[in-house]
């Protein structure tokens, strides 16, 4: 059974039990009150009545005696017959006195006898009257004045003393009939009494039920809300009802339910686990729908960022394979270099040689003739050096084609990695809008709450007045004394009920700050959801950056290969020079070694070639110092690069730990 019901056949029982309780107090006051009615209105007729008579005979008595003693004294005819007619008014008027008291007193039979005692008594007057009139009109005068005077003394003394009897009757009467009325009122109050009685006991019980039906069951799921506020939700709602408590037991063991849930999902995400995905329960479950987007938004995040992570591990790699190749190309040119130095070197002794055995021509031919061979020689070894020079400048073009080739390759792989980290931030910063938005729904349900809370006040304000009104009742009450007691009953019945309204609406109050109370750790729980979301953001704005250094860094690798290809193409130019000069060299050699007689009648031309020679020469010192330089560089760029791409790999492995840690 419901508790509404519960409650109406509660309320219904003592209101029917009040309404009779009323209502035979009604009955009984009405019956009291009539009869009360009744008795003064007897009584007030009837003492009317008496004193009516008693008036009406002292001025009959009186207008008697002042007729006769006008007539007396003579002269006085017309006041003498006003007086006399006025006795007889008095006469009528006592008449009817009498009338009206053996009507009122119509059922006692003392009065009764009284007054047919007193009528009796007033004949005899009004025959004694009548002989004084007669007396009068037959000029007794004196007769008419002693029987006024005397005759009739003891009629009028029988009269008075009835009179005073019928009093003493009168009030008799009345106070047995007040006595009766008071002894109905003293049953009317034992019974009302008895009903009191009736109804606390039934009311005690109405108690102890209520306590055992209502109390107990609510004290056991406030111990269970107390907990779910500290944030055990382990406990078990062993309460089973078909009533509203039942309803709520069961409302409490689905929010419990509710709650398990959400908090295993939340530690399967914790844990790193995604592959549980969670549901939302209606279209109004705000923080159902928002861990549901939330578990989505991270798993397309977690799987982009693992993507991502395999792609710059797979660049990585290539990039310090790259660097391999142009470390190993650059000892390369640093080899072929020093070797074209070493021959540079050799030829510059050579032409130094040439040029002393050309000052020491005119001496001895012969010294020119061995000059002239070992000038071939050395022509000859400056030729194969610069066919390795030539080689090794091919080979250097080559690598520095393909570095140029994949260093783009690497810029557009980090440009690549830069959109997906901007990217993955936008859709971190969605997630944070979301988190927001989901603490902002929770703060309009702690408001909400607060409203609740403030209407729980107003209940418990009118509960304050309800008490007042009750404890102005009872003063009402106690003021009105033995009529105001079912009042001050009910009054005191209204107070309990208002005593049980405030202890109910401080309960539901608790419950309302339990309830803030959790909604303002939902929010905490969110801000920390959120300041996750933004270290994410932070972790990679650094992937971003570290990208882009990265991207800046191979555009300047670019570069400087650009710069080295330069150099390189500006070499074989000046190798082209000291290769025609060296076969230059070779030839005069030939020249001399064919004919030395010759030798002294070219001279001059063969001085003029040791200084194009030497010339030559320095122009090939000057260039192998740049390539020297160009390769320092190259060799600058490359470390550089490499450590760049150790930044990078550093980047992608503290990517990938973060990522590691959730299960798709």
């Amino acid at each position: 059974m419901k508790w509404t019901a519960k409650i109406s056949i509660f309320a219904g029982t003592v209101m029917a039990v009040t309404l009779a309780q009323n209502a035979l107090i009604i009955s009984h006051s009405q019956n009291t009150l009539s009869n009360i009615v009744n008795i003064s209105h007897r009584n007030l007729v009837f003492n009317r009545a008496l004193h009516g008579m008693q008036t009406a005979f002292y001025g009959y008595d009186d207008q008697m005696n002042m007729y006769v003693l006008l007539e007396k004294a003579g002269n006085h005819s017309a006041l003498a017959a006003q007086t006399y007619h006025q006795a007889t008014g008095f006469e009528k008027q006592f008449t009817t006195d009498l009338k009206t008291a053996q009507t009122t007193r119509g059922s006692n039979p003392e009065a009764l006898v009284s007054l047919s005692r007193l009528d009796h008594a007033f004949d005899g007057y009004q025959a004694d009257a009548k002989k004084v009139k007669q007396d009068i009109v037959s000029h007794h005068l004196n007769q008419a004045i002693v029987l006024q005077t005397a005759g009739n003394t003891a009629v009028s003394a029988d009269i008075m003393t009835i009179l005073n009897q019928l009093t003493k009757i009168g009030e008799t009467s009345m106070n047995n009939a007040l006595g009766g009325v008071r002894q109905n009122q003293s049953s009317t109050v034992l019974l009302v009494w008895i009903v009191v009685g009736v109804e606390l006991a039934f009311m005690a019980l109405l108690i102890v039920g209520m306590q055992y039906l209502a109390i107990r069951p609510l004290r056991s799921l406030r111990k269970v809300a107390e907990h779910l506020a500290e944030g055990n939700i382990e406990d078990e709602v062993s309460y089973r009802s078909r009533d509203e408590l039942g309803d709520l037991a069961n409302s409490f063991r689905a929010m419990m339910a509710y709650l398990s849930e959400a908090g295993r999902i939340a530690e399967s995400i914790g844990d790193g686990n995604l592959t549980v995905a969670p549901e939302a329960k209606s279209s109004k479950d705000k923080l159902g729908h928002a861990i549901v987007a939330m578990h989505a938004r991270l798993r397309e995040i977690i799987s982009a960022m693992q993507d991502m992570g395999h792609l710059i591990h797979e660049h990585v790699n290539e990039l310090s394979g790259l660097v391999s190749q142009t470390t190993d190309a650059t000892h390369q040119i640093s080899a072929a270099i020093s070797q074209s130095a070493q021959a540079t070197g050799e030829s510059s002794q050579g032409l130094q040689q040439i040029a002393a055995s050309m000052q020491q021509l005119k001496a001895a031919v012969e010294q020119v003739a061995t000059g002239a061979l070992m000038q071939a020689d050395q022509a000859q070894n400056g030729e194969a050096a610069l066919n390795e020079m030539k080689s090794a400048r091919l080979s250097v073009q080559n690598t520095a084609t393909r570095m140029e080739q994949l260093s783009n390759k690497s810029r557009q792989a980090a440009q690549v990695g830069r959109n997906q980290v901007e990217e993955t931030l936008s859709r971190m910063s969605r997630i944070a809008d979301v988190t927001r938005m989901t603490a902002e729904a929770i703060g309009e349900l702690g408001k909400h709450s607060e409203k609740i809370g403030t209407i729980v006040g107003t209940i418990q304000e009118i509960a304050a007045q309800t008490n007042l009104l009750a404890l102005n009742a009872n003063i009402e009450a106690a003021r009105a004394g033995e009529h105001g007691r079912g009042f001050a009953v009910v009054a005191d019945e209204v107070r309990k009920l208002a005593e049980q309204s405030a202890r109910e609406a401080k309960n539901v109050s608790d419950l309302i700050r339990t309830i803030q109370t959790t909604v303002q750790q939902s929010v905490s729980s969110m801000e920390r959801g959120r300041q996750e979301v933004i270290t994410g953001q932070a972790v990679g704005e650094e992937t971003r950056n570290a990208l882009e250094e990265m991207e800046h860094s191979v555009t300047e690798v670019a570069g400087e290969i650009g710069q080295m290809s330069q150099a390189i193409s500006s070499l074989d130019t000046e190798s082209e020079g000291v290769d025609q000069g060296m076969r230059q060299i070779s030839k005069i050699a030939q020249d001399n070694s064919a004919s030395a007689h010759q030798m002294a009648a070219a001279s001059r031309e063969v001085t003029d070639t040791i200084q194009g020679l030497a010339a030559i020469s320095e122009e090939t010192a000057a260039s192998t110092e740049e390539v020297a330089s160009t390769s320092q560089h190259v060799a600058e760029s490359v470390g550089t690069l490499a450590q760049k791409a150790k930044e990078l790999s550093q980047v992608a492995a503290r990517l990938d730990q973060l990522v590691s840690q959730y299960r798709l």
